[in-house]
C-alpha cells in the first residue's frame, strides 16, 4: 500500500487542528469555570462586608427601638393601619403614620415626652426615630445588593439575624 507524503501531511494538518480546536474549547471551559468561581468568591466576600457594615452601623439600641415601633404597629396595640402608637406623657395616646419615620432631613422623626410601650415600668422619654430610617437605608441597600446578585443571600439570610 502506498501512502504518498501528501496524504500524511494532511493528516497530520487535520490532526493539529483538531487537536488546536479542542485545546480551544477546553481552554474556554476552563475560562468560565474560573469566572464563575471568582464571581461566587466575590459575592460571599461582597456578602460579609455588607453584613460587616450592618452591624457597625446598627447598634443594639437601634434594633430594640426597630422592634418596639414595630411592636407599637400592631392592631392589637390599638394602631391603625399603616400606623404606630406612641403613649404621651399626659396620658393620651397618638397614632403616628409610618411614613414620618423615613422623613429625609435631618435626625428623623422626634417626639418629645413620650413612650412606645404601655406598661407603667417605661419612662417617658424623648423619641427619636432615625435609627429607624437608618436600619430601612442598610437594608435597602443590601436588598440591591441581592438584586444585583452582588451579595450572596444565604449568607444574609444565615446571619445573626436567624
Amino acid at each position: 500500500m502506498n501512502v504518498s507524503p501528501i496524504s500524511i501531511q494532511i493528516e497530520l494538518s487535520h490532526l493539529f487542528s483538531v487537536i488546536k480546536d479542542g485545546s480551544i474549547i477546553l481552554g474556554v471551559i476552563i475560562a468560565l469555570a474560573n469566572y464563575r468561581g471568582q464571581k461566587r468568591q466575590g459575592a460571599i466576600r461582597n456578602s460579609l462586608d455588607a453584613l460587616d457594615l450592618f452591624w457597625k452601623e446598627v447598634t443594639s439600641e437601634d434594633l430594640e427601638l426597630w422592634q418596639d415601633v414595630y411592636f407599637s404597629a400592631y392592631e392589637g396595640a390599638g394602631a391603625k393601619q399603616g400606623r404606630f402608637v406612641v403613649h404621651l406623657k399626659d396620658g393620651s395616646i397618638e397614632q403616628v403614620p409610618l411614613t414620618n419615620l423615613f422623613v429625609q432631613e435631618g435626625t428623623g422623626l422626634y417626639i418629645a415626652d413620650a413612650r412606645l410601650q404601655i406598661d407603667d415600668e417605661t419612662e417617658f422619654q424623648d423619641l427619636t426615630f432615625g435609627s429607624v430610617r437608618k436600619i430601612a437605608e442598610q437594608l435597602n441597600w443590601i436588598c440591591y445588593q441581592i438584586r444585583y446578585g452582588n451579595v450572596d443571600l444565604e449568607i444574609i439570610c444565615n446571619d445573626r439575624l436567624s
